[in-house]
C-alpha cells in the first residue's frame, strides 16, 4: 500500500475513534441501615454528544441475603437537563427465583427486558426503579442482588415471593436522551435498597471528579496527539466536561483537512526575496 493510503486509512481511524468518543463516570455507595449492609456500584458511560448512557448497577453485598440489601432503585441529576429520556433495555447477568428457597442456590427466573423497570424525568433529575407502575415504584420484584447470595428464609430474606423473581448483577440500563449537545456532569447519586427505600449517597471515585472540573482553560495547554503537525491539522483540545476529558480532532491532508503548512503556503507568494544593499567594487590597475 501507498504512504498516500496508509495516510488515509490512519486519518479515518483517528476521525471514527474522535467521533465514538465516550465519558465515564464511577460511584459507589457504602453504608447501614438497620444492622443491613447497603452498598453498590454505578457506572455511567455516556456518548460523546450525550444521547446516550449506559447506567450499569451493581449489588456490593457479598452475600446479599435480605431485602433490605436489595438495591431496587437508583437517582441521579445531570448538569445539563434532557428533554426527554427513555430506558430502552435492561441487561442483567441473570434471573433467579428464590421463593421460599433457603440456600446460595436458586432456580432460574421468568422475565424479560426491561423486568418491570421504568425511569421518570423531573427537570434535570432522573429516576429508575423496580416495579414501575407509570408514574411511582413498587421498587419490586427484580431487585438487583450480589452474584454471590444466600437466602436465609423468611419474610426478610429472598424467600418472600412478592420480591421474586430477583436480578443477579451488574445490571446495564441502557437511555436515550435528547437534547444535550455532549456528555453532561453527574451528582446527587443515591443508590435505593429495600421495599421502602432506604437512600444511600452516592460518592465519586473517577480520578480528577465526576463533575464541573474542566474548562477549556485546562485543554489548551494539552497538545493533540497527530502523527505529524507538518501534514495533519490539529484543532485546539476543548474540554467535554469532566476532568481531563480535552478532546481534539486530528485529520490528515488526504482525508479532506487543509493542512496548517499548506493554508500558510497558499496565503502569500511561492518564494520570498531578500533585498541585498548595493556594495561598490573598485578595481585598480597597476
Amino acid at each position: 500500500m501507498s504512504i498516500p493510503k496508509v495516510l488515509a486509512a490512519v486519518g479515518l481511524a483517528l476521525a471514527a475513534s474522535c467521533a465514538s468518543a465516550s465519558v465515564t463516570y464511577t460511584f459507589t455507595a457504602d453504608g447501614v441501615t438497620d444492622s443491613n449492609a447497603q452498598q453498590g456500584t454505578a457506572v455511567f458511560v455516556f456518548s460523546d454528544d450525550g444521547s446516550q448512557l449506559a447506567l450499569t448497577l451493581t449489588d456490593n453485598v457479598n452475600p446479599t441475603s435480605f431485602i433490605a440489601s436489595e438495591l431496587d432503585g437508583f437517582t441521579f441529576s445531570l448538569s445539563q437537563a434532557p428533554t426527554t429520556q427513555s430506558l430502552l433495555s435492561v441487561s442483567a447477568q441473570s434471573v433467579i427465583n428464590c421463593t421460599g428457597i433457603s440456600g446460595s442456590t436458586c432456580p432460574a427466573g421468568d422475565g424479560s427486558s426491561p423486568y418491570g423497570y421504568g425511569s421518570v424525568l423531573n427537570g434535570d433529575e432522573i429516576t429508575l426503579g423496580a416495579g414501575f407502575t407509570g408514574s411511582g415504584f413498587a421498587y419490586h420484584p427484580y431487585a438487583i442482588v450480589n452474584a454471590s447470595y444466600n437466602s436465609p428464609g423468611g419474610q426478610g430474606g429472598f424467600s418472600n415471593h412478592q420480591h421474586n423473581p430477583l436480578l443477579v448483577g451488574p445490571v446495564t440500563f441502557t437511555f436515550a436522551l435528547t437534547g444535550l449537545t455532549s456528555a453532561p456532569d453527574v451528582t446527587d447519586v443515591s443508590f435505593l435498597f429495600g421495599t421502602n427505600p432506604d437512600s444511600q449517597a452516592g460518592t465519586c471515585t473517577t480520578v480528577g471528579g465526576c463533575g464541573d472540573v474542566c474548562t477549556n482553560g485546562d485543554c489548551t495547554s494539552q497538545a493533540t496527539a497527530c502523527p505529524s503537525r507538518r501534514r495533519w491539522h490539529c484543532s485546539v483540545p476543548a474540554c467535554s466536561g469532566s476532568a481531563g476529558a480535552c478532546d481534539a480532532s486530528c485529520a490528515g491532508p488526504d482525508a479532506g483537512v487543509e493542512s496548517t503548512s499548506r493554508k500558510k503556503a497558499a496565503s502569500g507568494p511561492p518564494f520570498s526575496f531578500k533585498a541585498r544593499k548595493p556594495t561598490l567594487r573598485w578595481a585598480f590597475l597597476l
